[in-house]
């Protein structure tokens, strides 16, 4: 009779420890603090059951199930759910703090930092960077995709000296950047999409011809067919993207094929699938950058027995970040006289651009004295002029001066020539100073006539990516940045007035050694000099051609 109390009350007990001990959930967030960008990981937090710790557990977020890796892409409070099977679920409030800016100083900007904060990624400028490039099959072009066309894909992306007409896409890019940049590109098997190219156009969304659509069917195909590879080797700046895709189509060009409909699909292509800016996935990298490039083009070169890899380069260029150095749709503005790898496919990358991606540093000068160069190409020597405008980066305006010789990458678009998709096209035969004025500071916004500088990496322009073209404002008020412009001996007036008759750039520059510098030529902008109605306003000083108007 005395036992029972005893009983009574340890069944009590009992039952109170197994409400409160298997029933609930405890998190604890193992990371200080969450920016717009960041990763939501499930590794970040310890998730708790009667002090045995859960692995298997879903994570939601306004109803919504989240997936692990996934981007944090808006600021503020988030009340994110943990639940697992019948126990009771555990609600977090996490602060969101805003974006955190690229850590760089201005000496060290480069076209990746400013993609990083304008949420349009670019490949990296220096170091390994890893791509897929996915060959694609077109219903009614079967005979195109063949293993022969497949290993030259291979050769023109991968392969070894002589393989090529010129440089494979690897080999260029590492002797341009003075072996800083290795570009390993995986080239798959053929993906039959099964589509002829009118049910393509059918796919096509007022953002694309049908870019998208298949970037997206190719991404998955891959990913269906390597399951347990770690795509994070693609992904090597952890954005949750893959690096680059691309895709080269079993179809001709639309100048070897009369297309129906979205011919424009059949050109070559770089951009960025911003339908898909919200699905980042640090665990499965999905598609963002990406070059269409129909297959084709790698013999536009040299004939149709010949490996040609320039077009591939340039648009690679493009992933880079660098813009064309021409106006994309009437090619009749030329300001860097045809003549560089991001304007006619011609050579080597300029000054300019190896600036941009940080593979050279300037010498600058600021007072009189001499100076001695040596060949770019070999050297990645040049000097640099500023005046009031230039912060010590590359995104401003000042002066590059560059020994410019036809020797290494450029020897042989330079010397033979190069058949472009426009006209059979040479470089400067001759060594001899290049001087280009170059005005490429940036707004922090793109609206018509008014437009704010800031030299902030966090404040930097945030979509000036979107726009391809790199003309001076003049031409299109809404363009963001102004590239370069040569002041070179042979400057052609147009006859044709583009937007004002006082626009100094309402010109072109002829393709010859005639636009350099040799020994005593003299280049000055004093009082007299023919120089000096290429300067805006007929001024001798920098900041005349005002970033708005």
């Amino acid at each position: 009779m005395k036992k029972w109390p005893s009983l009574l009350l340890l069944s009590v007990s009992l039952v109170s420890l197994t409400s409160c001990g298997d029933k609930t959930i405890k998190v604890e967030a193992l990371k200080g603090e969450y920016h717009v960008g960041d990763f939501f990981c499930f590794k970040d937090f310890k998730v708790l059951n009667d002090k045995k710790e859960l692995k298997d557990y879903q994570v939601f977020l306004d109803d919504e199930l989240v997936v692990d890796g996934t981007k944090i892409t808006k600021e503020g409070r988030k009340t994110y759910e943990f639940k697992k099977d019948n126990l009771e679920s555990f609600k977090l409030d996490i602060d969101v703090l805003s974006k955190k800016p690229i850590e760089t100083s201005l000496e060290d900007m480069t076209y990746f930092d400013i993609g990083y904060n304008s949420n349009f990624p670019t490949l990296k400028t220096k170091g390994t960077i890893n791509a897929l490039v996915i060959p694609v099959q077109i219903k009614g072009f079967e005979s195109i995709a063949t293993e022969e066309t497949l290993n030259n894909i291979k050769k023109v992306f991968n392969g070894k000296k002589g393989e090529t007409e010129f440089e494979s896409l690897k080999d260029f890019y590492y002797k341009s950047s003075y072996e800083q940049v290795t570009l390993n590109t995986t080239v798959t098997d053929w993906f039959n999409l099964n589509k002829d190219p009118m049910e393509i156009y059918m796919e096509k969304t007022k953002n694309d011809l049908g870019n998208h659509y298949i970037l997206t069917e190719a991404v998955n195909w891959y990913k269906s067919n390597h399951k347990g590879e770690d795509l994070s080797k693609y992904d090597l700046d952890n954005d949750g993207f893959l690096d680059a895709v691309y895709i080269v189509l079993g179809a001709p060009n639309n100048k070897n094929h009369k297309y129906n409909k979205g011919e424009g699909l059949y050109w070559p292509l770089t951009y960025w699938d911003k339908d898909n800016s919200e699905n980042a996935n640090i665990y499965s990298p999905t598609q963002m950058n990406y070059s269409f490039i129909p297959y084709d083009m790698m013999f536009s070169g040299y004939g149709e027995s010949k490996l040609d890899s320039h077009l591939f380069i340039h648009e690679s260029g493009h992933l880079f970040g660098m813009l064309d150095f021409y106006e994309t749709q009437r090619y009749d503005i030329c300001p860097n006289g045809n003549v560089d790898m991001m304007d006619f496919n011609v050579g080597d990358f300029g000054a300019f651009s190896k600036y941009t991606l940080g593979w050279i540093k300037p010498k600058v000068v600021s007072e009189s004295k001499e100076i001695t160069i040596k060949p770019l190409e070999s050297s990645g020597d040049f000097v640099l002029i500023g005046g009031k405008n230039f912060k010590n980066t590359c995104f401003d305006e000042y002066f590059l001066f560059e020994y410019i010789t036809p020797t290494g990458l450029n020897e042989k678009d330079y010397i033979s020539g190069y058949q472009t998709s426009e006209r059979f096209m040479y470089g400067y035969k001759k060594p001899g100073i290049r001087i280009t004025h170059v005005d490429s500071r940036m707004k922090t916004s793109i609206t018509k006539g008014k437009g704010n500088v800031t030299y902030d990496p966090s404040k930097m322009v945030y979509n000036y990516l979107e726009n391809t073209l790199s003309l001076n404002p003049i031409y299109d008020k809404n363009q963001p940045m102004n590239l370069v412009t040569i002041f070179p001996k042979n400057y052609i007036k147009s006859l044709e007035v583009v937007h004002s008759t006082t626009d100094p750039f309402g010109g072109y520059y002829k393709e010859s050694d005639d636009v350099l510098f040799f020994k005593d030529d003299v280049f000055s902008f004093k009082e007299g000099s023919k120089y000096l109605d290429l300067m805006p306003s007929r001024s001798n000083k920098l900041n005349k051609y005002k970033i708005s108007n």
